[in-house]
């Protein structure tokens, strides 16, 4: 397995490859805001359990995406699941922040950079975003430079592909009218084209009474020179307070897609996969509880959350080299208030997981082939298909929660 950073039309054509397997299927793609670019969708298999599969929320956790694309590229080899499951892969989500951040990433990474020079650029980046951590820690930080910012201080709107003219516009735009935005951190960019965090469409979000008063915030940790709650490299709230139902387009194809699904009676669960942390999200907020579910079918949902995120868990134990991982951990705590978790209350059987174990996004979990990225890919296809065989269970046994027709 070779170490490989796609940009968008890469992925696209290895999706093109993809759907050309007689057992997956090309659905309609769904627009975007700019330039006709769009949100890929295929599905795969035939069965009555349905699952839905989403990558690339964030425009820079690229390794989510790139692990989607290995898990269909070995259901396209192996032809595992296909007549007990239907799969709905969305494998980039974010599809304009994802042409954002690998613009900046081809800005120092040429198409034809070689695997040890994807490597060593990772491996840079991943040593300066850590110092970087433990620089930010001291608050007078704040105003010192970024050391994985300075790798990208050449890069800017410039480096996205002129067949992308609004987007790079609109980026331009954004660089412009908020100049507290530093050289090198457009690598990071979370939200889509109008500088819009999509995990935070939510009108429950914790931000919202900040917006509501103008108070300034800046990113936490090394992030803490970028503005927040702007459009920006972090993204702005999408809270219209005019129409606090309203939703981005990426988020309105999902909720359109989940609801579909689940109305039809197959439904059997969501994985959300995010770029590191080596942790999964099970819980549901407690703020959501008595607006969006009520509490007894909360507790419910944890508990058919739990016992897929245990197992899941289990199976991303892993021993190498350097490493010993003793399974991604369960986080009892959520402290914010996303898309993800909006999801985790209104369906059973959603999990957020957050992929490598090593931290940086965009690059770091590219800087150690070895000892996090195969591992990362390899053991995340063997959780997911041990997972799943949960998601059928719970849905038998819970047939209430998740067949609509059932209630």
């Amino acid at each position: 397995m070779n170490v490989r950073i796609l940009d968008y039309d890469e992925v696209i054509n290895e999706l093109e490859k993809i759907g050309c397997n007689p057992y997956f299927s090309k659905q309609d793609f769904y627009d975007t805001e700019f330039d006709n670019i769009k949100i890929p969708y295929y599905i795969y298999g035939k069965g009555d359990n349905h699952i839905i599969v989403v990558g690339g929320t964030h425009g820079s956790e690229i390794i989510s995406v790139d692990f989607v694309l290995r898990l269909m590229q070995d259901l396209a080899f192996t032809k595992r699941f296909y007549d007990d499951f239907t799969f709905h892969f969305i494998p980039l989500l974010n599809p304009e922040g994802y042409i954002i951040s690998t613009s900046m990433i081809k800005g120092i990474l040429n198409k034809n950079a070689s695997e040890k020079e994807i490597i060593d650029a990772s491996l840079k980046y991943y040593l300066r975003y850590k110092k970087d951590d433990e620089l930010s820690k001291n608050y007078n930080s704040i105003k010192n430079i970024k050391l994985h910012q300075q790798m990208f201080d050449n890069t800017s709107y410039k480096n996205i592909p002129d067949k992308y003219l609004n987007l790079k516009e609109n980026v331009r735009k954004i660089c412009e009218n908020n100049k507290e935005i530093p050289m090198g951190s457009l690598v990071v960019w979370r939200g889509n084209g109008l500088g819009i965090e999509t995990n935070r469409d939510n009108k429950y979000v914790q931000w919202l009474d900040l917006v509501k008063s103008g108070v300034k915030k800046y990113g936490s940790n090394r992030y803490n020179n970028i503005p927040d709650l702007v459009e920006g490299p972090l993204g702005k709230i999408c809270v219209d307070l005019n129409d606090l139902d309203k939703h981005t387009k990426e988020n309105t194809f999902l909720l359109n897609l989940i609801k579909k699904i689940y109305d039809s009676g197959k439904y059997a669960g969501m994985y959300i996969y995010h770029g590191t942390g080596g942790e999964i999200f099970y819980k549901i907020c407690p703020d959501l509880i008595g607006e969006v579910i009520d509490i007894n079918n909360a507790s419910k949902y944890v508990q058919i959350n739990k016992k897929i995120a245990l197992n899941y868990s289990e199976n991303t134990k892993y021993k190498t080299k350097k490493f010993e991982k003793n399974g991604y951990k369960l986080v009892e705590n959520p402290n914010l208030i996303g898309m993800d978790e909006l999801l985790r209350a209104m369906y059973p059987a959603v999990l957020l997981i957050e992929l490598s174990y090593m931290g940086g996004n965009p690059l770091g979990p590219y800087a150690d082939k070895d000892n996090n990225y195969i591992p990362t890919i390899e053991y995340n296809i063997k959780a997911f298909y041990s997972s799943i065989i949960i998601n059928k269970s719970l849905k038998n046994e819970y047939k209430d929660l998740f067949n609509k027709k059932t209630k």
